[in-house]
Formats: C-alpha cells, sequence, structure tokens
C-alpha cells in the first residue's frame, strides 16, 4: 500500500529565500516528521548513497528581492514559484548527517532552456535554492552539465518509446527524490509530482509530446523511472492561473499553506496533494490517467495516510482555466478546433500580457489570435494589413492571412510562450512613449 503523510504547522516565519537559523529549524523539524511518518530517514536513504533531489526552479524570482526603484528590500510572491528553498536545505542536511548519504546533488534544468537566458544555474542561484542546499554542504548542479542517456520506455508506452534522461537517475546506487512545489497549472490544472519530470528533459526533450499526449509521457516517466520519494512543499502556494504567480495578481500566491505533502508514490502523493488543494483527483488528467494506467492508486481507501488529516489543511484553490475565447474582452480569438494545449497556451499568453490590453485598444492595436483546424477568418482580417498571431501547426493554413501575420509553428508552439510576449510589451513601450 502506498505512503503518503501531511504535515503541517500553523506558522512557518522566514521566507522561502530568505530565513535565520532559528526559522529554518521549523522546517528542519517538519522534513523530519515527514520522514519519521513515511517508515525512517534510512528506509529511503541508504550510507553511502548519491541523493538528487529534483526541485521546480523554473523562473527568475526568489521571495525577497530588490526593488529597482527605491532600493528597497521587498517581498516577491512570484517567488512562490518555486520548490521552498527551506526544504530542499532540511532534506539535504538530514540526509548528510542523519542518513550518511555520500553527497546530496540538487538538480534541474529550466522551463525554456534552449535560450541562453533561461538556465537552471541561473534559476536555482537566484531562487535562493543554491546558497541554501549550498549551506548545509548540499551542491546544485544543472543537469544540462551532465551526461544523458536514452532509456527505453517501460511497455506498454503510452507517449513514446524511448528519451533521454540525466544518467545519474538510472544509477543503483542514486537516491531520486522528486521535490515539485504544489502550484495550480493551466494545461495540467495542478502541477506536482508528476509534471515535475519536465525538468530533467533537455528542450527537445521537453517538446516530445508536449501536445494532447502530455499527461501520457508523465505517466511513462513515472512508470519506467519512479522517484523513491515525493516531496511537495507548500509552504507557499500558488493557485488560480499558475505555474507562476503573475505581477499584479498578489491573490495567486498562498503565503501561510504552511503544508508538506510527501510519499513513497507520486499518483498516490499528487492525488492526496490534489486533495488538500480542493481539487477531486480524478478532475486531473496526469493523476487520474496515472492510476488508470496502472502508475499508483488515487483512492484513499488505497493509501496508507498519517500526520495531520486532509481536512485541517485543505484550501479550496481557485482553479486554473486553459479557455482563452472571451475571456479579454479587447482580445480576439479566432478558434477552430484547437487542442486543450494550444488553448492553454493562448491563455497563458494572454494573462501574461494583460497589463497591455488597455492600451493596445487605445490605439486600435488588439491582439488577434488564431489557433485550431478550421479556423473561419472573418472579412476584417483576411487579406488585410492587421498584425495576427497563428497558434500552431493545425492553423498553419492561416501563417499568410494577412500581410502582418506572425506564425509560430509546432505541436505544441512553446516558441510562442517565449517570443511573443516580449515582442507585444515592446509594441506596448512604445506606444506607452
Amino acid at each position: 500500500m502506498a505512503k503518503v503523510t501531511i504535515v503541517h504547522r500553523d506558522n512557518i516565519p522566514g521566507y522561502p529565500s530568505k530565513y535565520t537559523e532559528e526559522e529554518f529549524q521549523v522546517v528542519l523539524d517538519m522534513v523530519d516528521e515527514m520522514f519519521h511518518n513515511l517508515g525512517g530517514i534510512d528506509k529511503y536513504i541508504k550510507p553511502g548513497e548519491t541523493v538528487v533531489l529534483k526541485p521546480n526552479s523554473c523562473t527568475y524570482f526568489g521571495s525577497v528581492m530588490i526593488d529597482k526603484t527605491t532600493g528597497e528590500e521587498r517581498v516577491n510572491l512570484q517567488g512562490a514559484a518555486n520548490t521552498d528553498a527551506r526544504v530542499l536545505a532540511a532534506i539535504t542536511k538530514l540526509a548528510l548527517e542523519k542518513a550518511n548519504a555520500k553527497e546530496v546533488l540538487t538538480a534541474e534544468t529550466c522551463a525554456f532552456d534552449y535560450h541562453e537566458r533561461w538556465q537552471a544555474c541561473i534559476t536555482l542561484d537566484v531562487s535562493g535554492i543554491k546558497a541554501a542546499v549550498e549551506a548545509v554542504g548540499g551542491k546544485a548542479v544543472d543537469f544540462n552539465d551532465m551526461e544523458r542517456v536514452e532509456i527505453e520506455i517501460k511497455k506498454p508506452a503510452n507517449a513514446m518509446d524511448k528519451i533521454k534522461v540525466p544518467e545519474i537517475l538510472t544509477r543503483d546506487d542514486v537516491v531520486f527524490i522528486n521535490c515539485p512545489a504544489m502550484k495550480t497549472h493551466s494545461f495540467e490544472t495542478v502541477t506536482l509530482g508528476m509534471k515535475n519530470y519536465q525538468g530533467i528533459f533537455k528542450w527537445e526533450d521537453k517538446l516530445i509530446a508536449h501536445d494532447g499526449k502530455l499527461s501520457l509521457k508523465f505517466v511513462d516517466m513515472v512508470r519506467t523511472l519512479p522517484p523513491r520519494l515525493t516531496v511537495i512543499s507548500g509552504l507557499w502556494a500558488v493557485q488560480g492561473q499558475g505555474p507562476i504567480p503573475m505581477r499584479g495578481h498578489d491573490y495567486m500566491t498562498i503565503t501561510d499553506m504552511n503544508t508538506i505533502v510527501a510519499g513513497d508514490n507520486v499518483i498516490a502523493t499528487d492525488a492526496v496533494c490534489a486533495r488538500v488543494m480542493g481539487f477531486d483527483p480524478m478532475e486531473v488528467r496526469t493523476i487520474r490517467l496515472g492510476a488508470h494506467l496502472g502508475a499508483g492508486p488515487l483512492d484513499l481507501e488505497q493509501i496508507e495516510l498519517s500526520g495531520t488529516p486532509i481536512e485541517a489543511v485543505k484550501r479550496d484553490f481557485m482553479k486554473p482555466s486553459g479557455e482563452c475565447n472571451g475571456i479579454y474582452p479587447t482580445v480576439r480569438v479566432i478558434e477552430g478546433s484547437p487542442c486543450y494545449v494550444c488553448k492553454a497556451l493562448v491563455r497563458a499568453i494572454c494573462d501574461g500580457l494583460s497589463f497591455t490590453f488597455p492600451l493596445l485598444h487605445e490605439k486600435g492595436e488588439d491582439p488577434i489570435f488564431i489557433l485550431g483546424l478550421n479556423a473561419y477568418i472573418p472579412e476584417d482580417i483576411r487579406g488585410s494589413d492587421k498584425e495576427v498571431w497563428v497558434i500552431g501547426d493545425c492553423a498553419a493554413e492561416h501563417k499568410n492571412v494577412t500581410s502582418n501575420t506572425h506564425f509560430y509553428p509546432g505541436c505544441c508552439p512553446m516558441q510562442a510562450n517565449i517570443e511573443l510576449p516580449g515582442t507585444i510589451i515592446s509594441k506596448w513601450k512604445k506606444l506607452k512613449g
């Protein structure tokens, strides 16, 4: 039977990337309790083993930053996008001092690591994770600086036959501990243990099955390369249009969740955490498919649950939406039959650009997006000089629909997520003067 535990405190002082030794002790005690509830740290880490922690460190945001205008230090709620540095430091310290691990590495690749700015060596530093784990004897490394090997997916495969992974994760004397953050996600409802696998791949392998098969890709990985433990840090958490809290949307960050959910099976751990967040696991594609295809249980009757009861910590997180049409009144979204991934991608882009829309509308520059097969193009757009953004392979027939069309190919067209916002923000800045 899968084991999952919930550890909670009413108050946790300090911030994820800035804290005193006394404040850190609170989180250290939580992680120690977590291991105790699951049967003891020696059950998961043997003397002389190397431990690899896989956090979510996908952004440039620490929880405390210097205000560029005033020079003063201020809290940055966008820091909730990353795994809490205190949790990673606590696991590292206990693994070295209590379990006598050989070494503890915290390793990651960034979400858009094809770009020189988006590298884990940068995000691990800015997030405070590098300093936190090194302070207790660990190391922070970029998976992209490590050897990779191609592995075959355990049969039956659901999304791919093989994929390249960091070689270190395939060794018998290595303990793989999955350490995601507690967050919502506009693509997959939540991004917990299963989706955290995306951070072990290089860019070209991130794109494999990054379409309607995305959830099945994670099922394949869980069945082929399961972690020994999954530890979800929810001291701070993200709700609504995750995975990254947008500027000006402070409601997205919950700073008093004060909870860790951990377990020896990814599906079971994600299922319990989904319930803690107020979601039915059957409504989360990754969890439902993982359970359906035999990667683990989602029913509480099949999970040995310990620690704080779910109902004692449960919050009704704001649910993310992948719908993009009709959300922003001044944005035109022309849909044919797009998959949920392209819709969610456009929604995420629009959410991040919402601050530009009032001025764009005032200047007659409302954004126009076209996505999906068989989209009907209105006469005022077809053959005009209006600026149009065509998203994804399914909409390729419209890549020259106007004399000013930007086409982002791919399935899913992730390039749009990086390049399109910068282009629109540049236009907004020029219009702003």
